[in-house]
């Protein structure tokens, strides 16, 4: 109750915007090394015009806009694969940083502390 009256928010609420702001700024890490990915010609990645030394394709005729179609779609899948591997590895973090942060930081103890902070509103 008392850090609520001082900070004017439940510890909680600080918790639950700092979460989000992290999710907030992984979506847009992966946004950007997304359009990275697709923003380099095939080649670059690993798609060779022969297709023996790069990713096979479909078709034994290998074009352009095979190419360049077979990456957007590997593009496609390993994104997926990261947002989901990131996704989980960030929230087991963030359970731990919720948990320690609740229990040792946003806590008053009652080491007798209490009595000695007072609010002007309570003067």
């Amino acid at each position: 109750a008392l850090l609520t009256e001082l900070a004017g928010a439940t510890p909680t609420m600080l918790l639950d915007d700092i979460i989000n702001t992290v999710n907030g700024v992984i979506y847009v890490a992966l946004n950007a090394v997304e359009d990275g990915l697709k923003g380099t010609p095939a080649e670059q990645i690993g798609f060779a015009q022969g297709g023996q030394d790069g990713k096979a394709l479909r078709d034994g005729e290998v074009t352009a806009e095979s190419m360049e179609e077979a990456k957007n779609d590997e593009i496609a899948n390993g994104m997926v694969r990261l947002e989901t591997l990131l996704n989980s590895s960030i929230d087991r973090t963030m359970d731990r940083f919720e948990i320690y942060t609740a229990r040792n930081i946003l806590t008053v103890g009652d080491e007798g502390l209490l009595p000695y902070v007072v609010l002007d509103h309570y003067r």
